[in-house]
């Protein structure tokens, strides 16, 4: 016999087996956890040639598009996989393929979106895929454009992307417009336009957004993080 509330030695044995095996329990709910919600970097397997992808960029001309365009987003491209490995092809200094976690990781706060086209299962076909890979090709190496002139010596972002789909497989991605459509009352927008263009700004000039082509009906969201 002994008080109520006072641990025998026996009591404190079946105390620390309880406790280990509560712990060894409790690690592996957590791992199966982690591998199902905290692995949010997108691998090959779950993503398709020509999807697209969105992210804020950190340039000194982000904030600028972002205000100009009403978007949150000011920077994106087209993913292909090569060799089982998922590239961004993007407009960067040169028209170029970005591995996928490099590219996202420029990011702010490395916050991306991926979008795909809504009857991708019957448009994606690999005679489509070729057809994007051919066109991307012929752009490969252009030089940014930071004038955002609707010719192909010089590509920007959003122009690249939507000629790849329009030239591959003729479909327009978001609505283009001209330079006077956009909100120009912005000082930082005002500040930059002046900065690219002095005095002579060419308000009549073709121009597709990465806002645009985000809020596009023909796609739908595959990946968010």
């Amino acid at each position: 016999m002994r008080p109520l509330g006072i641990p025998t030695v026996s009591d404190r044995i079946a105390q620390q087996i309880v406790k280990v095996l509560m712990k060894r329990h409790y690690l592996y709910i957590f791992l199966v956890l982690f591998l199902i919600f905290g692995c949010h970097k997108p691998t090959s397997g779950q993503l398709q040639n020509g999807d697209i992808i969105f992210q804020t960029s950190r340039s000194s001309q982000s904030a600028a598009i972002q205000i100009a365009t009403h978007s949150k987003y000011s920077h994106m491209g087209i993913i292909f996989i090569k060799e089982e490995k998922p590239y961004v092809y993007e407009a960067a200094r040169t028209v170029q393929y970005t591995p996928l976690k490099q590219w996202i990781d420029r990011g702010i706060r490395k916050h991306y979106v991926i979008k795909r086209l809504r009857n991708s299962d019957k448009v994606m076909t690999a005679q489509a895929v070729e057809k994007l890979r051919t066109v991307a090709e012929k752009l490969r190496e252009k030089p940014y454009d930071l004038t955002f002139e609707w010719s192909d010596d010089r590509i920007y972002c959003s122009e690249l992307v939507w000629k790849i789909y329009d030239r591959g497989i003729g479909i327009q991605v978001g609505k283009v417009k001209k330079l006077h459509d956009f909100d120009l009352s912005n000082d930082v927008v005002k500040n930059k336009m002046k900065e690219r263009y002095g005095d002579q700004i060419p308000l009549d000039e073709t121009v597709i957004s990465p806002g645009d082509m985000f809020s596009s009906k023909l796609l739908k969201t595959v990946l968010e993080e």
